[in-house]
């Protein structure tokens, strides 16, 4: 009779909800300019300047760093955080791999990206297994970090934040408590000694008085309050039932929390028997009910049938764009980002949206002799290739022409140049990108 119940619920919440506009969701950016984003994601999020935030799950990225091993520089497999700008070009500090802290201490996301959100200053905290740091996000400069955030060895979720910029976060293995660092990633006390159900992610109301958590294997969000916020005791006081919710975001104009549902439980698979997986829902805190929906459109994915997992979410300042990953296995099973645009009150499917510019890792690195730098261009534009040394000194151009939209490979000879860093860069159309690369003899 409980399975004939919750089947009906699933049922008539698809049918009431599928009325509310949003008219469907399209991959972004282009994934063949070599970032990966397919099934990856771990984390997006949104700046104050309508920057877009994104991070992978996996390795899929490289940088120049000592492994420890033996004092030598090594090509180290890392997590990058890619900023776009919202006209889709890159962010001039992106992708960001390493960070300097103030104290000067040096930082590099080598381990797997876990989620991340931006407080209420902007700034951006990204969770890298058991490690928090927080990112300028005008600069894309380090500013604080804490490692063992939840527990050394313990993986964290996405945090939440109030008004203060204290930091909520959790584990997602239970059972482990919920935590508060303050703005200088100082650990204020645990809230909450253990929360239930194995987790992605958490949200918090702005005044503190509310934690949103969400144990996606328990089926709900479950609600802990405290009249006085930090300065009181938080109980489990609520729930938001009959859902398998990963990924939260509250909207900044409506205060609407909306939740990314999974494909993990039994109400799930009823909700998306039409296959609409990944579906978000806007939940109204006070009235207790679903006002709006987002229904993204999966159609030929997820063939092997092993889930959809909204990892990220988040809106743009003014609330009429909303951007989305997802983490599927087989990873390259869905595309990475997905936006929704709402112009002039109606909410419609929108193109392709990062530009797709992009300038991959030379191989192989480090290199003696040659190596190839492939790189790629979505519009037909005067592009120069160039490579510098490190005090910035121009020492050879490889390209300067102009050139159609596509992919292209450019082999590097890089005989008599003297053994170190170098940087190259590429520019295109008012777009700047820079990596690094070591050539050793």
């Amino acid at each position: 009779m409980k399975k004939l119940l919750a089947v009906l619920f699933c049922v008539a919440f698809l049918v009431s909800f599928s009325f509310a506009g949003w008219t469907g969701g399209v991959p972004l950016p282009d994934t063949t300019g070599g970032v990966h984003y397919a099934g990856d994601g771990h984390g997006l999020t949104v700046t104050p300047d309508g920057r877009i935030w994104y991070m992978s799950y996996s390795n899929v990225d490289t940088v120049i760093g000592d492994d420890g091993a033996d004092g030598d520089l090594d090509t180290l497999k890392c997590r990058a955080v890619y900023v776009w700008n919202p006209d889709g070009t890159p962010a001039p500090f992106s992708p960001i791999k390493k960070l300097v802290y103030p104290d000067g201490k040096k930082d590099t996301l080598l381990w797997s990206g876990r989620g991340m959100r931006a407080d209420h200053a902007g700034n951006v905290v990204v969770v890298n297994f058991d490690e928090a740091r927080r990112i300028n996000y005008l600069t894309g400069e380090g500013m604080n970090q804490c490692e063992g955030a939840v527990g050394v060895g313990v993986t964290g979720i996405t945090p939440g934040f109030d008004s203060d910029n204290n930091m909520f976060i959790g584990a997602v293995i239970p059972p482990q408590p919920i935590k508060v660092y303050d703005v200088d990633m100082s650990y204020v006390g645990d809230v909450v000694a253990s929360a239930s159900g194995y987790s992605r992610g958490l949200n918090v109301s702005a005044d503190g008085k509310d934690i949103y958590w969400c144990g996606y294997s328990t089926n709900m969000v479950e609600i802990f309050h405290s009249d006085a916020g930090l300065d009181g005791i938080y109980a489990s006081t609520d729930t938001i039932k009959n859902v398998s919710v990963e990924s939260l975001t509250f909207h900044p104009t409506t205060g609407n929390l909306w939740i990314g549902e999974s494909y993990s439980t039994i109400e799930d698979t009823v909700i998306h028997m039409t296959k609409r997986l990944g579906c978000f829902y806007a939940y109204d805190l006070t009235s207790k009910t679903y006002v709006d929906s987002i229904i993204v459109d999966f159609t030929g994915k997820n063939a092997a049938g092993t889930g959809t997992s909204p990892r990220g979410c988040a809106f743009s300042p003014d609330g009429n764009i909303f951007y989305a990953t997802f983490f599927s296995n087989p990873q390259t099973n869905y595309d990475g980002i997905y936006k929704f645009e709402k112009s002039d009150g109606v909410w419609k499917e929108t193109g392709k949206f990062v530009a797709g510019y992009n300038l991959d890792q030379n191989y192989p690195n480090p290199f003696n002799a040659t190596t190839v730098i492939p790189y790629s261009i979505t519009k037909s534009g005067n592009v120069k290739l160039t490579v510098f040394d490190l005090l910035g000194h121009e020492v050879k151009t490889l390209v300067s022409e102009k050139m159609e939209a596509g992919d292209y490979t450019y082999k590097l000879d890089a005989s008599g140049l003297a053994t170190g860093m170098y940087i190259y860069r590429l520019e295109v159309n008012g777009v700047n990108i820079s990596k690094r690369m070591m050539y050793v003899k």
